[in-house]
């Protein structure tokens, strides 16, 4: 267990996926300095109560992700663009507010892989609707996903697939939230299999990217 400080934001973050931040938020811009003079992640959470531009700390989501800070543009007027990788999935017990910003008591929450499983199945059939659904929401979309780009894991293809599909984040913490990867690898295809079925109804996402919480959210 660690404490660690949490980001709570209109947004769904999973291991090993990019996010992009706008931090201008006085008691944010502590945290990015503390974590970058500690070496050391923060938590991303989708917000359960609350508003993130609120003076109020929301209430976060209890399971969530850490982020570790990538890459940092630091703007003019002392604001930051950052961008940060999803790391490990993480349970929050206990919060705690004695900083500017909300920390946590956390502990780590990895995605069982049961024995007896059979993931071969599951993978080959979500490999292959990733990539038909990448190749239609490549023509609404700047998204490009080639076969090469997935991965051979099944914990890491579930991830990456969870973060392409466009659906409410609220569904997307749903799918963060499952316990082990049949479960979670059952659950998307289940989604995809929707969301491709609505996208040739309609010819678009049901989900629209263009929201700011998507593709980049500002605390």
């Amino acid at each position: 267990m660690d404490i660690l400080p949490v980001f709570p934001l209109n947004t769904v973050i999973f291991p090993g996926t990019p996010l992009a931040l706008h931090i201008f938020e006085e008691r944010y811009r502590a945290m990015v300095r503390d974590c970058l003079a500690d070496t050391r992640p923060f938590i991303v959470s989708l917000i359960r109560n609350g508003d993130a531009a609120s003076a109020q700390l929301a209430e976060p989501n209890r399971i969530a992700c850490t982020a570790a800070i990538t890459q940092m543009e630091p703007l003019a007027d002392g604001r930051t663009n950052i961008t940060v990788l999803g790391g490990t999935r993480v349970e929050l017990l206990q919060l705690h507010f004695d900083k500017p910003y909300m920390t946590a008591t956390a502990r780590e929450l990895p995605l069982h892989e049961n024995i007896g499983d059979n993931l071969s199945g599951l993978d080959s059939k979500l490999r292959s609707i990733i990539v038909r659904y990448s190749k239609l929401l490549a023509q609404v979309m700047e998204v490009r996903i080639s076969p090469a780009d997935i991965p051979a894991n099944t914990s890491e293809m579930a991830y990456l697939a969870a973060y392409i599909v466009q659906i409410p984040m609220i569904e997307k913490q749903q799918l963060l939230e499952t316990r082990d990867a049949s479960s979670l690898a059952t659950r998307l295809l289940s989604t995809y299999r929707r969301e491709l079925a609505l996208f040739h109804s309609l010819r678009q996402p049901t989900y629209q990217a263009g929201a700011p919480e998507y593709a980049f959210s500002a605390n």
